[in-house]
């Protein structure tokens, strides 16, 4: 988390003494008590500070943003003389696959997505207190309901989604929060947005950006994604991934960065230090990538900020699929 001079000051002074009173933090630096209090709001907004008594947030700012939907599956099947349906319905979303990991162990991130005022924003939003995640910055759909994707024997046939432009312009209001993460993992839809909104601000520190990203027919990798400290990449088979792996390498990345390919069956291929490495997969540990990368990029997040080596951040997360 980045503070200003005065702000670090602020900190010291609480930390040593969290009962000091406003008009003695004023007399202190020779300033006005409500120029404290603007101080004080701003310790709150960036999230070290939990309020009253100055209860200290002692570990990274984490910012989640991405969606959240009802997602509904179709299973159809006919047999000689009758035709059957199977309906599997989930709460699905980057915010709570991820946060259901960071919960084990302590990481309380900031949320940014979109909830309507229904029943399934409802269940969203309890699922979030449950979890004891800041729900602040969650964003109200008050003229339409939550979004919903509809899928017939796993093929998407039909959603209810916000429009890009309305995601984008909201995101927008939540630039200091952004700016001010000290890791940010955002939904890969809105990868190219974000960054371009960071790079607009020429901020001092770049905010730690993780994403991951789902396509079995190996897409162009955009440049931008070098910008990015962890992302995972879900492919079909990784060994047809030479060219994703060509491109990690040409983005030179350094020591603090890792990319990884991984297709669930076979293996994780990690590229860090602009080297490459390689962890088989055993029977037990497989997965599915369009149901599980949320919960390995989570895993590999923690294992990450809690100064692993890369193969135990890779075990880490194996472990939380």
């Amino acid at each position: 988390m980045r503070l200003t001079s005065r702000e670090q000051e602020i900190v010291n002074i609480l930390k040593k003494n969290p009962l000091i009173s406003q008009e003695e933090l004023a007399d202190v630096f020779g300033i006005t008590r409500s120029s404290v209090a603007v101080h004080i709001s701003n310790l709150m907004k960036k999230g070290i500070i939990r309020g009253k008594g100055y209860v200290f947030n002692e570990g990274p700012l984490i910012t989640i943003v991405g969606e959240c939907y009802l997602d509904i599956n179709i299973y159809q099947k006919d047999y000689t003389n009758s035709h059957v349906e199977t309906i599997d319905i989930k709460y699905k979303g980057v915010p709570l696959e991820i946060c259901k990991v960071f919960g084990n162990y302590g990481i309380r991130p900031k949320v940014i997505t979109f909830l309507a005022n229904d029943q399934v924003g409802e269940h969203f939003l309890k699922q979030m207190q449950e979890l004891e995640l800041d729900t602040q910055n969650i964003l109200k759909l008050n003229d339409s309901r939550s979004i919903r994707r509809v899928h017939i024997n796993d093929t998407l046939t039909y959603a209810e989604d916000i429009s890009d432009s309305d995601y984008y312009e909201a995101i927008k209001t939540k630039e200091r929060l952004l700016l001010n993460s000290d890791c940010l993992i955002t939904d890969y839809k809105f990868a190219t947005e974000i960054v371009e909104e960071i790079l607009s601000k020429k901020p001092d520190i770049f905010p730690e950006l993780c994403t991951y990203i789902i396509d079995k027919n190996l897409p162009d990798i955009p440049d931008y994604i070098s910008k990015f400290k962890v992302v995972v990449l879900g492919v079909n088979n990784t060994l047809k991934s030479e060219r994703a792996i060509n491109t990690f390498l040409d983005f030179n990345l350094d020591a603090d960065q890792v990319f990884a390919i991984t297709d669930g069956k076979s293996e994780i291929i990690a590229i860090n230090d602009n080297k490459t490495h390689r962890f088989p997969l055993l029977p037990n540990q497989t997965f599915s990538v369009e149901e599980k990368i949320p919960s390995f990029l989570a895993g590999l997040i923690c294992g990450i900020l809690n100064k692993h080596p890369l193969r135990q951040a890779i075990r880490i997360a194996v472990g939380s699929i």
